[in-house]
């Protein structure tokens, strides 16, 4: 009796390879890649830029209506749709978010990535913050975290997100088991000073004046100046309310 072929792993779109195994921000994935670049994945870099100020919001848009989805790779769509309704947030369409991430999530699938769901998962968590719903967001970010195994790449990013949440409303007592993680994690992609930003800012808004001073050299001394934002946080306003 002729032995069944042993199962074939599966086969990757090799720029979800990357985001799944990596921690290369996506926007440097995709732009990486060698043109022409197919139309899904310049799609995609049209909506990055576009969440990161750098393209019209219509143009980006425009861009991802046109892509024939049932051509594509179903985690390449999932990334597509998750960061269209990523936009879709930021520019005020939490309705059109709620549909992209209904559209997204009926292409998950048993097989599908821990990494590509939490991207699903996020970009709820987001709509939920932008409709002001702070406890779904905090409870989302939490799931996620269940989720990703500890190996996992793009788990510190969630863990620090999930951070900077809690110190904005000077949790920072909540901080401490994630703050330890973030610690061993860092390197060139996610230096050091994220993990001195949240406590900053727990500092800022917890009154306690002296540990956030301390904090802003070492924390300055990674930027060119203290202007930059980590998400959404702005290090120059905190510096601002530090002054006053």
């Amino acid at each position: 009796m002729t032995k069944p072929a042993p199962e074939q792993p599966r086969r990757l779109n090799p720029m979800v390879e990357q985001y799944v195994t990596t921690d290369l921000p996506l926007q440097v994935i995709l732009a990486g890649m060698r043109k022409p670049r197919p139309q899904i994945v310049q799609s995609l870099l049209y909506l990055i830029e576009c969440l990161n100020g750098q393209r019209l919001a219509r143009d980006a848009i425009s861009a991802a209506q046109g892509v024939p989805l049932a051509e594509n790779d179903p985690e390449l769509i999932v990334l597509l749709l998750c960061t269209w309704a990523e936009l879709s947030c930021q520019i005020g369409r939490p309705s059109e978010a709620q549909t992209l991430l209904h559209r997204a999530k009926s292409i998950l699938a048993s097989d599908t990535h821990p990494e590509i769901r939490a991207r699903v998962m996020h970009v709820e968590s987001i709509q939920a913050d932008t409709m002001g719903d702070k406890g779904k967001h905090e409870t989302i970010m939490k799931e996620i975290l269940g989720l990703l195994p500890a190996h996992s790449p793009r788990r510190k990013f969630y863990l620090w997100e999930l951070a900077i949440f809690l110190a904005q409303q000077g949790r920072g007592t909540d901080n401490v088991e994630i703050l330890r993680e973030l610690s061993w994690q860092t390197n060139e992609r996610f230096p050091i000073s994220r993990v001195l930003t949240v406590q900053f800012v727990n500092g800022v808004e917890t009154g306690d004046i002296q540990a956030a001073q301390q904090l802003v050299p070492r924390i300055a001394a990674s930027f060119a100046d203290f202007n930059e934002d980590y998400g959404k946080v702005r290090l120059s306003d905190y510096q601002h309310l530090l002054g006053l």
